[in-house]
């Protein structure tokens, strides 16, 4: 069975090409605190200032006015997603799509509604991952870089934070790597519905807030799942994005 169950444009696996970010980029000016300023509880916070860089990269997913998930700037005009929170719509909902932003100050709309994966490049849930083309960049935000290629350590402290719920507000929570599992990365922080395709963010110290991760699958506030997961970025999904539409 085919893992795309969308109406709209796919781009097919592309011959590798040059990477298109595979370290940090280095910040404007240095800041003396971590990236978000709230520390956090038991639960997912409200992010303190969610225009400031990365969290002001990191959107909400829509359909007109539907909150489907979350994703995030790879590049001025690409946002990286979870596959999965565009199943089920039709071609009307999905020519809807658009972006709400912390640090912008409209939506952004996605153009033609254009969703790409990566195929049969990555199978089963490994490939949940989806890039929109934006009808435009966002003014005055900056994407967020990627780390691939390097897998973190066991307790390597990351941050999840989207927009879970209706999608208004963006939450975060952070919480250490427990395994790596092939493609996958574990780590045991809260998350809600509405998280998925945030980004995993690297939280050690020095750390930019690289993303090392896609969010895919979350706890829930259930006790039965001991920890959230998500998908490696890896050189290849890197080189897969750089030969998209930019």
């Amino acid at each position: 069975m085919p893992r795309r169950t969308w109406d709209c444009p796919i781009l097919n696996w592309p011959e590798p090409g040059p990477i298109l970010v595979t370290a940090p980029q280095e910040q404007d000016a240095p800041s003396p605190k971590p990236f978000s300023d709230v520390v956090h509880d038991e639960d997912p916070s409200p992010v303190g200032d969610p225009s400031r860089h990365p969290h002001g990269a990191i959107g909400a997913v829509r359909s007109g006015a539907t909150h489907l998930g979350t994703g995030f700037l790879v590049t001025p005009r690409l946002v990286l997603t979870a596959a999965h929170v565009f199943r089920g719509l039709s071609k009307m909902q999905i020519s809807l799509l658009n972006l709400r932003f912390g640090g912008a100050a409209q939506p952004v709309a996605a153009v033609d509604g254009r969703v790409f994966d990566p195929g049969a490049a990555f199978e089963g849930s490994a490939g949940d991952l989806a890039v929109l083309l934006l009808a435009h960049p966002p003014a005055g935000l900056r994407p967020i870089s990627l780390l691939a290629g390097d897998r973190p350590r066991i307790g390597h402290l990351v941050e999840v934070s989207g927009y879970p719920g209706k999608g208004t507000t963006q939450l975060f929570h952070r919480g250490p790597v427990v395994a790596l599992d092939g493609p996958f990365l574990d780590y045991r922080l809260d998350t809600e519905r509405g998280h998925s395709g945030a980004p995993v963010l690297s939280h050690e110290p020095g750390s930019t807030g690289a993303a090392i991760a896609v969010h895919v699958l979350g706890s829930g506030h259930n006790p039965q799942v001991a920890a959230n997961r998500g998908i490696l970025l890896t050189p290849q999904h890197v080189q897969w994005i750089g030969s998209l539409p930019q």
